[in-house]
């Protein structure tokens, strides 16, 4: 949130220059300071929900994936035993699955 409106409304763009000063930002701390100042706290979470349900799809698929692949690679191996290699394969299966489904 901080970062985005200092892009587009920190000092020195286009869109501040037709804005009324308490929304011009100079540095990330006066961003902060007018967000709470104006907005209340909370502004400083906007535009989070939709990051947050999208990162627990993708979570959601890739554990249980990576989970049953390291499972399955792993099912003739002695107990406790998982090398890098298998680590990998079964993190870039899970990867590839939650990348195609989400």
């Amino acid at each position: 949130t901080i970062k985005t409106r200092l892009q587009v409304l920190g000092k020195g763009s286009a869109a501040a220059a037709n804005m009324p000063p308490h929304m011009v930002y100079t540095n990330s701390m006066d961003c902060v300071r007018k967000m709470i100042a104006h907005e209340g706290p909370l502004s400083l979470y906007k535009g989070t929900v939709a990051p947050l349900i999208g990162n627990m799809a993708l979570l959601g698929i890739h554990f249980p994936v990576f989970s049953a692949t390291r499972k399955e690679i792993t099912k003739n191996d002695a107990p406790g035993e998982f090398s890098f290699v298998k680590t990998y394969l079964s993190g870039a299966a899970a990867g590839a699955v939650g990348s195609l489904v989400s």
